[in-house]
């Protein structure tokens, strides 16, 4: 097979596809423990929602008519867009208009337009470069640039913190912001580490770009105004310049495959030209379930009464747990949970790599996802990159309990 240099670059394995993979079979097969994946938890109250706002659209042959049978524009669903405009004016005084929205097949399909967009060769052969500024960093943005190296990631400082926590902090002092830097980019809160990046360190980033003229694009995937998976307290960020993307997945509509981009203008319609080549229009299901609860106020009220509870008591769950296994026998540390719905677990003096303890785990039923593919593009090396993997504490509270056991004995027997 003869494939272009783009060609082999979408088909190459990856980490996302590792991911995506064993999610799908673990939760096909129904015999693994699974403790990693990103599958946003099936939460009855919320499924509830859905269930009767379908319900409503299903009785209106009209309304369905138009949801399954017709066209939105490239841009989105304008009555979903409206309710976002009066969402993001009304509850945080961004001062938005429906030329600032864009809808996209899912966050990943508005990562893979972005970065695409500011990053790899321009018309005078200059590489361009996207910044992340604290790594690790999703796993998902890894692959998406049809240009080789794209990303320039930069190495956290650490800092030490009590009952075996640590946290990550962006190394201000040191941050590489050359020309070839086109856009800076972080997931916040951060996916896997659960970082939560301060309202004055975004608005100092903001303020490198602005100097700079270049976009700061922010994930909110897990992060306000929904789902608000976040367990500190932080606002969403708009100004010129800040390209904010949202996304339904986290709501608990990972298959409606939505995502919002809010951004200048000229942003939007580049993203709505974007759209109209690679999608015609964008799936309006999800578009159609959400935008009444918007209306109604009753989407916020569903995250921060439902979601982010939910989450809450998971992450609660998870953690008695994990130390009842883990403390006086494991050398870890976990990082400042802040959001999301993962550990992020570092074990200084492991033997084995990330990788090595992943198959030993997958073949003892476990799955969980080694932390060196959230290290993507570091420009140097790293002992701790190899030491870190990532768990998801939200499924039924046996896997966590059967899970954690194993990885613990594994971690306590890992020269057997």
């Amino acid at each position: 097979m003869k494939l272009s240099r783009i060609g082999k670059n979408l088909t190459a394995k990856s980490g996302i596809l590792e991911l995506m993979d064993d999610l799908g079979n673990a939760l096909a097969s129904g015999d693994k423990l699974m403790l990693g994946g990103g599958n946003p938890a099936i939460i009855p109250e919320v499924t509830e929602a859905w269930k009767k706002q379908l319900e409503i659209t299903i009785g209106d042959n009209q309304a369905l008519g138009k949801m399954l049978s017709i066209y939105d524009t490239p841009q989105g669903n304008e009555f979903f867009i409206e309710q976002m405009v009066e969402l993001m004016n009304s509850h945080f005084s961004w001062n938005i208009s429906k030329e600032n929205i864009a809808i996209t097949s899912g966050s990943q399909s508005a990562f893979f337009t972005l970065f695409n967009m500011f990053g790899g060769l321009d018309e005078q052969g200059s590489l361009n470069k996207i910044l992340l500024p604290i790594a690790p960093e999703y796993i998902g943005y890894a692959n998406q640039g049809m240009d080789d190296d794209i990303f320039h990631v930069h190495k956290p400082t650490i800092e030490l913190l009590g009952d075996n926590y640590f946290k990550y902090h962006i190394d201000f002092d040191n941050l590489p912001l050359d020309a070839n830097i086109s856009a800076i980019c972080l997931s916040r809160p951060t996916n896997p580490s659960g970082n939560v990046v301060t309202d004055e360190e975004i608005k100092k980033l903001h303020e490198l770009a602005q100097e700079r003229g270049i976009p700061l694009i922010i994930d909110n995937a897990y992060g306000t105004p929904f789902p608000c998976i976040n367990f500190t307290e932080i606002k969403p960020y708009f100004g010129e310049g800040i390209i904010s993307v949202m996304s339904l997945s986290k709501l608990g509509l990972p298959n409606a495959r939505n995502g919002i981009i809010i951004a200048d203008k000229d942003v939007i319609q580049k993203v709505r030209n974007a759209n109209a080549i690679q999608h015609l229009s964008i799936g309006t299901i999800g578009q159609t379930i959400v935008a009444p609860l918007i209306k109604s106020n009753k989407l916020l009220d569903l995250c921060e009464q439902k979601i982010r509870p939910y989450y809450q008591s998971k992450k609660d769950f998870a953690l008695k747990v994990l130390r009842e296994n883990f403390d006086n026998k494991i050398d870890y540390r976990i990082h400042l949970n802040e959001g999301t719905m993962f550990f992020w677990l570092w074990f200084p003096s492991m033997k084995m790599d990330d990788k090595t303890l992943y198959q030993k785990l997958k073949g003892k039923g476990v799955i969980i996802v080694p932390g060196s593919y959230f290290f993507y593009a570091l420009q140097e090396e790293w002992d701790h990159t190899s030491k870190c993997v990532r768990i998801n504490y939200s499924y039924c509270e046996k896997a966590v309990i059967q899970g954690l056991e194993i990885i613990a004995n594994t971690l306590l027997n890992e020269d057997e």
